[in-house]
């Protein structure tokens, strides 16, 4: 009876290490696999992006507030907008402007082919250059670097020769006017990066002086001394605010930069609240409105720093410093008096002469009392 049981514990014990050594053998296999997902997610993990130069796609939380701004309209470079149903019209004439290119490199004895062979060995640094992983094929790939790099440099040649001829079908279908609309100015850069050349409520309610500045300083140039502030000519069309925002997204994207735009916008935010402030610009001279109504003015500069994340950025201390001088006059008492005197009393001619003359008829009648008790 004694060996009966001592032999089924015996059984159980066995069993029960069994099963152990089961589970545990079962852990190991899926921590195995787990490890190996885990590395396979290290071998998808997109290329490291080139510290040279980098393409960056217009984040999500910019792009939805105005997606027109973003989207190329004209003609589409790079692998981001290719084959842009809009843009499709124009491929015909790269391929136009690739044969002029090729007629131009081949009497310098310079074959397609190497061309070719000369991208297909820069591929991986082209494509290292794009934040986000290219999906295109390496032919495709380098076929469209061809087209694009080609075009761009024979529409610059042409530029700078002769200018375009009549029958230059960029100039003949109206594409280059639209080109110069959009800002397009035909000028080399030296920089990788072309865009890395671009880089860089006023009323009376604070008492300041606004006054126009010289034209030939830079258009980023905001100066604020002994209460006056100086502003750039600002110039806002059908374009101004594309423009902008793409520089402001580049330099939302980019933390090697320093910030310029932005921060321009964004004091220019805290001083136009109304339709009254841009009227005001437009009245000194600084602004001019080709959009219409002053409305369209104050909605677009209001809305260009909606989505952009200010923390963590290199900041421009020159800006920090305007900023602060901006606060610290309007947190004067005396400025916000003078200001609210000047608004109220003093705003046009008539008020201000109307002000005057009652001003002089207390005095007068001041006097008149003093003498009638004496």
């Amino acid at each position: 009876m004694e060996k009966s049981a001592i032999s089924e514990i015996q059984q159980a014990a066995n069993a029960s290490i069994k099963t152990e050594i089961g589970t545990s053998s079962e852990n190991e296999n899926q921590d195995e696999q787990l490890v190996s997902a885990i590395r396979k997610m290290f071998k998808e993990l997109e290329p490291s992006v080139s510290n040279k130069c980098r393409i960056y796609k217009v984040p999500y939380q910019l792009h939805i507030l105005n997606p027109k701004a973003y989207t190329p309209h004209v003609i589409s470079i790079g692998p981001y907008h290719h084959n842009n149903k809009n843009c499709r019209s124009m491929e015909k004439h790269k391929v136009r402007y690739f044969q002029s290119f090729m007629e131009r490199v081949e009497m310098k004895g310079l074959k397609m082919e190497n061309l070719v062979s000369t991208i297909r060995e820069m591929e991986n640094e082209i494509r290292s250059c794009y934040i986000e992983t290219v999906q295109m094929k390496s032919d495709d790939f380098v076929k469209m670097i061809m087209l694009d790099a080609s075009f761009i440099l024979e529409l610059f040649l042409r530029d700078s020769e002769d200018g375009f001829r009549d029958d230059d079908p960029m100039k003949v279908e109206g594409w280059l006017l639209e080109l110069h609309e959009a800002g397009v100015r035909f000028k080399v850069a030296s920089s990788k990066c072309v865009l890395d050349e671009v880089a860089v409520s006023i009323r009376d309610e604070v008492a300041s002086s606004v006054r126009d500045e010289d034209p030939s300083r830079s258009i980023l140039d905001l100066i604020f001394e002994n209460g006056v502030l100086e502003i750039p000519h600002l110039l806002f069309d059908d374009n101004t605010e594309a423009h902008v925002r793409n520089i402001m997204a580049l330099e939302q994207c980019d933390s090697r930069r320093e910030i310029y735009v932005m921060h321009f916008y964004s004091i220019l935010d805290h001083l136009i609240d109304t339709e009254k402030d841009v009227e005001l610009l437009i009245n000194e001279g600084i602004l001019v409105n080709i959009l219409g109504e002053n409305k369209a003015v104050t909605s677009m500069i209001n809305s260009l720093n909606r989505g952009i994340f200010h923390y963590n950025m290199n900041l421009n201390p020159e800006f920090c410093q305007l900023s602060k001088k901006l606060d610290e006059h309007y947190e004067l008492k005396y400025n916000r008096w003078m200001a609210m005197l000047k608004q109220q009393y003093f705003s046009n001619p008539w008020r201000s002469a109307a002000t005057v003359a009652a001003i002089i008829l207390l005095v007068l009648t001041l006097i008149q009392t003093v003498f009638s008790i004496l």
